[in-house]
């Protein structure tokens, strides 16, 4: 990216305008390039911006626009050329559309496009719509983070492909559904924030997996959700025929002209089903 590129994005700022008045544009405020004189970052949290970047330039980096105020659709188009992405931050902004079209399988998408991104964060937005296949597409993805948004529907499946993930943080949308055993191959993952949506059924895993070893905090809200390390148990029917969920399982299907209580019922099996030891008929005791 040249210095005409970066004088030509459309910047709108409410803040004093940004430092790039040198004819070394690697000097500008919140530039940084690389020994070749290529602009590798671009980074730029907390300087007022309005609206989103065109970019139409050679590939970078670094994209860091967080705690702005970017407004409306931020379109895959602006992804297309930037090709060797490895960071991308829009957090904190007042961006809105649906998150499917960051996502989507379409050719566009911004894993496809960018297939080397680490970092994705565009937490505390307006975004809406579910999370569609082609997250899974930034094989090298580390850390995902869209929490505080508008976002429903359940996990896509294919994000339990993204096996170098460390960190998946969506708290405070309107996500539902179960969360699939597959997690379990996230075996990097060392950080799940769910808290405040609307996810059911029973947390993955054996006691001990890395699932159960999160705070209780990070899954809470979810009223639909349980199993360690939340309090709330999940129904079960155990094995052991002492259990009460047995006999409450037995009763509920019991047919009740054969109920009865303390007697012993005789049946006379016929067509030679005899016991073995007495060659009697065999005997069937019903509580």
């Amino acid at each position: 990216m040249d210095r005409n590129s970066l004088l030509s994005l459309p910047f709108k700022t409410s803040s004093p305008p940004l430092n790039w008045s040198s004819i070394d544009c690697c000097q500008w405020e919140g530039i940084s390039c690389d020994h070749k004189g290529q602009v590798k970052h671009i980074w730029l949290p907390s300087k007022g911006l309005r609206e989103y970047i065109s970019f139409s330039c050679k590939p970078h980096t670094s994209l860091n626009f967080s705690h702005n105020s970017l407004l409306g659709f931020l379109p895959t188009r602006l992804f297309s050329p930037l090709n060797q992405l490895r960071i991308v931050d829009f957090s904190n902004n007042n961006l809105e559309g649906d998150i499917s079209s960051l996502f989507s399988t379409n050719g566009s998408s911004l894993c496809i496009n960018s297939p080397f991104i680490k970092f994705l964060d565009f937490s505390f937005n307006h975004y809406s719509g579910q999370i569609p296949s082609g997250l899974g597409g930034c094989s090298k993805l580390e850390v995902f983070r869209a929490g505080f948004n508008s976002l429903s529907g359940p996990l896509p499946p294919d994000i339990y492909n993204a096996t170098r993930l460390q960190e998946i943080s969506l708290p405070s949308n309107n996500l539902s559904g179960l969360i699939s055993d597959d997690i379990l191959n996230l075996t990097k993952l060392a950080k799940l924030e769910l808290y405040r949506n609307n996810i059911g059924g029973k947390l993955p895993g054996n006691i001990g997996t890395q699932l159960q070893s999160f705070n209780a905090s990070d899954y809470e809200g979810n009223p639909g959700l349980c199993g360690p390390p939340l309090p709330n148990q999940c129904p079960h029917i155990t094995g052991n025929k002492g259990d009460k969920d047995i006999h409450d399982e037995e009763n509920r299907h019991a047919v009740p002209w054969l109920h009865i209580s303390g007697a012993w019922l005789h049946y006379w099996i016929l067509g030679g089903l005899w016991s073995s030891s007495y060659q009697q008929p065999l005997e069937i005791c019903i509580f």
